[in-house]
């Protein structure tokens, strides 16, 4: 039940992310909108916290440990609801598509790791594939769509900088 329930959070926490980057560009803007969303998020800890009765780990580690996921969390969502101001909400799905052949590249080149197999590559040319045919048709950006993809792409490398926890 506790593992069922936890995946219906995060699916309900995640699946309104398209939706509340894109309220960031027409509401009160970028930053009030990803603190809010943090805040969202918090409470739903909080809240499922008590329900199951448990506290958090409160020794010196744990609160550090909350504290650098808190920082790369709230710093890489920050890039992406600034982005969107300057790219369709499409485009950021796309780029978060991408992620997981962004982080193998990165891990690849940058730790010299060995993740790419054949069977890898053919998920993730399937994964591209797939991001292609659904917003193959947008792809046309305005002039300002630099830096959006910048912010989007800038997300990812502040993620594997803090360790990839997101």
């Amino acid at each position: 039940m506790r593992i069922t329930l936890s995946y219906i959070c995060v699916v309900l926490l995640w699946a309104t992310t398209p939706l509340a980057i894109k309220w960031s560009g027409e509401g009160p803007g970028f930053l009030f909108a990803v603190t809010s969303r943090m805040a969202i998020g918090m409470a739903c800890l909080l809240f499922t916290l008590a329900m199951f009765r448990r506290s958090l780990a409160g020794h010196r580690k744990a609160w550090l440990t909350y504290l650098a996921v808190a920082v790369q969390i709230y710093g890489s969502m920050i890039a992406v609801y600034w982005a969107s101001q300057f790219i369709p909400s499409g485009w950021i799905s796309v780029l978060f598509g991408l992620a997981p052949l962004m982080t193998t590249l990165l891990a690849s080149v940058l730790l010299k790791e060995r993740l790419l197999s054949f069977s890898k590559l053919c998920a993730y040319s399937l994964g591209v594939g797939g991001l292609y045919i659904m917003f193959g048709s947008a792809v046309h950006l305005g002039e300002s769509a630099a830096f959006g993809i910048a912010g989007v792409v800038g997300r990812r490398l502040v993620a594997v900088g803090w360790g990839g926890l997101d």
